[in-house]
């Protein structure tokens, strides 16, 4: 019930009260009298009350739908560029013509958390669908004779009652790049709407070649891979505005990883800041501008720039849950501008728009893990894995929840399962050290931290095996530990490298009492 409901009950019993105080001390307020007042009262508290649940209802919930692309093989991005053009042109098509009824979800979301190597499984698919809470799903199969390209698709209905229908569409070689147009159409036709893109401008075939190769490179975090191709479709048409923004959203997510691997990549994050000024200042900007405008003033830790670009952003387009989820990095003092109260609610809509976000889902459970709700923080990091089951960070966090627990069976059993996913994840390997470490089983520790440093160098591992051979009394191998973490600084606020430089220093620092006096 709305607070307005309770302002409502609470001004109809003090009237209540008042006209019984009448009905008893008044000559006035006849049993006639009393009648028609508590009569007329009723019929106006009624009249209210169905006012206020009109105005205050709840939002119909929206129809979510998807188009999911399958491939006859195991995808590859490098040959099945057309397929992820289809399901990302449909998508777009449909994001734009159809009712604001309709959530649709881009392929780039769907990506966060497919099996790549299941989509040639149609139940796999449908149960896939019913996961991210989905209420239709197109399920197309490309195929190819030679002389032309042949589109099978399946619309599904997720939710019972399930409803089936099988279709195709065939086109020549020469309009193969028109095939997500034509299955909007077709989709939007079977959800009762009437969609009519325009068709499909000529434009440089190896500029949507490579611009789909970046955007699906992107949706799978290789963004090495997703900057060249981006990087070739940008100098093959610079004037494109998507193109324009894949590229900033490659040399942004570039950086970021790279700087999280303690490289720092000022240049590539540079890059994309000018390619988005230069996009919103000559050309036709959208909220995906807006959007990475937002998030390199976010990486650059500019707060108040780049809550000014997230609200654009998310005003241009209210469904844009990239844009809410890095809004959400900001502090809960800015949510009320887009009118959200705090961290869970922001993460809350965000998770709303795509369910499919691993980060924020991650967010929500640290939030309620900070606040020592460990039921919710479980409960969340279940839901992720429901719709992510091989996610290691969800998995990870689920092992801080039982070392938290000092459940070390279960913690184990866990980690387990972690690297039956991924043998050669170094994170893993750390985090199982530091939970070693914490239990004095240092000998353990030592090798899950040499580990983690012999797969990709793992930089925070240095500190703990310093501080390992300190407590051993092994002096030599601290101090090397310790300079290694040091050189491997990570920016100007690395707290890991501060402390290896202030244990370094009670290390090496001569006896003040030896030296001569002029030195002291």
């Amino acid at each position: 019930m709305t607070p307005f409901f309770y302002i409502l009950l609470g001004a109809f019993g003090f009237v209540l009260l008042v006209l019984l105080y009448l009905g008893k001390t008044s000559e006035y307020m006849t049993r006639a009298r009393f009648g028609q007042f508590l009569f007329g009262i009723i019929a106006l508290f009624s009249l209210l009350a169905a006012a206020g649940y009109w105005f205050n209802r709840p939002a119909r919930p929206r129809i979510r739908v998807a188009v999911l692309p399958v491939q006859e093989e195991l995808f590859t991005v490098d040959r099945s560029w057309l397929t992820w053009h289809i399901a990302e042109q449909a998508g777009d098509c449909l994001r734009r013509g159809l009712d604001k009824e309709f959530l649709v979800y881009p392929a780039s979301w769907l990506w966060m958390s497919v099996e790549t190597d299941s989509l040639n499984e149609i139940a796999y698919l449908q149960r896939y669908a019913e996961r991210i809470g989905l209420d239709w799903a197109v399920l197309p199969a490309l195929s190819d004779d030679g002389r032309s390209v042949t589109l099978d698709y399946i619309f599904v209905r997720v939710q019972s009652p399930n409803l089936i229908r099988k279709s195709q569409i065939t086109v020549s070689q020469e309009r193969a790049f028109d095939l997500g147009r034509l299955l909007a159409i077709e989709a939007a036709r079977c959800l009762n709407q009437t969609l009519d893109p325009p068709a499909v401008t000529p434009v440089d075939p190896q500029v949507v070649i490579l611009s789909s190769r970046a955007s699906a490179y992107l949706a799978q975090s290789g963004f090495d891979e997703a900057v060249r191709a981006a990087e070739s479709a940008f100098e093959k048409d610079s004037l494109c505005v998507p193109v324009r923004n894949l590229y900033a959203a490659a040399l942004l997510k570039q950086s970021i990883r790279r700087e999280k691997e303690g490289l720092r990549d000022t240049v590539g994050r540079l890059r994309a800041l000018r390619v988005c000024e230069n996009t919103i200042r000559h050309h036709q900007a959208n909220a995906a501008t807006y959007r990475w405008l937002g998030a390199y003033y976010l990486a650059e830790k500019q707060w108040a720039q780049a809550g000014r670009h997230l609200r654009k952003a998310v005003t241009l387009d209210p469904d844009d849950a990239e844009a809410f989820s890095l809004y959400a990095y900001l502090n809960a003092s800015r949510f009320k501008e887009i009118g959200l109260q705090d961290d869970e609610e922001m993460l809350r809509h965000v998770l709303h728009l795509n369910p499919c976000d691993e980060s924020a889902r991650l967010r929500l459970a640290e939030w309620y893990f900070s606040r020592n709700d460990q039921k919710a923080a479980e409960r969340e990091a279940r839901a992720l894995l429901s719709i992510h089951p091989r996610s290691i960070d969800g998995l990870m966090f689920l092992g801080k929840l039982a070392a938290t627990d000092r459940n070390f069976a279960k913690l184990a059993e866990i980690y387990d399962n972690i690297f039956s996913i991924d043998p050669h994840n170094a994170d893993a390997y750390y985090n199982l050290g530091i939970y070693y470490y914490q239990s004095e089983d240092l000998d353990n520790a030592e090798k899950l931290f040499n580990r983690a440093v012999r797969l990709s160098n793992h930089t925070d591992s240095h500190l703990y095996l310093g501080q390992i051979y300190e407590r051993r009394g092994e002096i030599e191998k601290a101090i090397e530990e310790y300079r290694l973490r040091i050189r491997y600084k990570k920016g100007l606020e690395d707290r890991f490298a501060d402390v290896a430089r202030a244990r370094l220093f009670e290390l090496t620092r001569p006896d003040s009492t030896m030296l001569m006096p002029y030195v002291r």
